[in-house]
Formats: C-alpha cells, sequence, structure tokens
C-alpha cells in the first residue's frame, strides 16, 4: 500500500488538487456554455424545419384543394 502512495507532495507533481479542482470547473463551465449554444442551435434549427414543412404540406393541401375544384 505504501508504494501506492507518492512520497512527494502534490505541488511537486505539477499541479495541486485545488488548482487542479479549479481548472476541472472552468473545462466544465465551458462545456456546459458549449451544450447551451449547441441546443439552442438545434433547436432552433429543428423549429425552422418543421415550421418549413408545416407550410409546405398547407401549400400542398390547398392546392390538392384548387385542383378539386377545377375538376
Amino acid at each position: 500500500m505504501l508504494l501506492s502512495q507518492s512520497s512527494l507532495p502534490e505541488e511537486n507533481q505539477g499541479y495541486s488538487k485545488q488548482e487542479m479542482e479549479k481548472r476541472i470547473e472552468q473545462i466544465q463551465d465551458q462545456l456546459d456554455l458549449i451544450y447551451l449554444k449547441l441546443k439552442a442551435n438545434v433547436d432552433n434549427e429543428v423549429w425552422v424545419r418543421f415550421q418549413t414543412q408545416t407550410n409546405n404540406l398547407k401549400q400542398t393541401k390547398a392546392e390538392i384543394q384548387r385542383w378539386k375544384q377545377l375538376l
């Protein structure tokens, strides 16, 4: 068990635990922001495509009704 633990303090191994926790928190904040932006873009794209398809269906329905009246 003692062999698995380093005899050097954390600061001598690169970053302190507090620095790593702070960096991980900053990365998590950045990932959260990226996620929110991506979600907003996807939601917007889905809404635009839904509206486009709905309008296409309405136009097709109106055209069918027009052709029925002509025949």
